[in-house]
């Protein structure tokens, strides 16, 4: 059984008065409290999900060797994973699975503008196209990567 669990479905509030926590669920985006031994199941559950997640993604890490444009891999843009923590790994991760997903020339576009730092009207000029259609383009890209990566 696969669970749902996100970053959002898990709370823990302070009350100031008691200085004691409150646990909360948040099923269907509505608060349901629970006691803590609940919480910390459910929440362990979570982080478990996010390790087997990184594990299984680390076999894909291979691929992110290949290049990208002009000698550049997506490991180079990678910071040191001991710096990271395990949820931004995951993100860092499911991100550049997505890139990798994407048309050649769509890649090609994200990887000059976000990895080579290269500006819209650079990346224009090249490619003989207007500035405005680069624009519109990388907005398109980021959008459907956005939707992917929060559904």
């Amino acid at each position: 059984m696969k669970n749902d669990y996100s970053k959002n479905y898990f709370w823990k509030i302070k009350n100031p008065k008691t200085q004691k926590y409150k646990f909360y669920l948040r099923p269907n985006g509505k608060l349901v409290e629970v006691n803590e031994d609940v919480f910390k199941v459910c929440y362990n559950s979570y982080k478990k999900i996010i390790r087997d997640n990184i594990k299984d993604n680390q076999a894909r890490l291979i691929s992110l060797d290949a290049d990208i444009h002009n000698d550049v891999t997506y490991l180079d843009i990678v910071s040191d994973n001991n710096s990271m923590d395990i949820e931004n790994q995951y993100k860092v991760s499911m991100i550049l699975d997505e890139i990798n997903k994407l048309s050649s020339n769509d890649k090609e576009l994200i990887t000059n503008l976000l990895i080579q730092e290269k500006t819209e009207r650079e990346l224009a000029k090249q490619l003989h196209i207007s500035q405005n259609a680069i624009h519109k383009r990388k907005n398109n890209i980021l959008k459907k990567l956005r939707k992917k990566l929060n559904d």
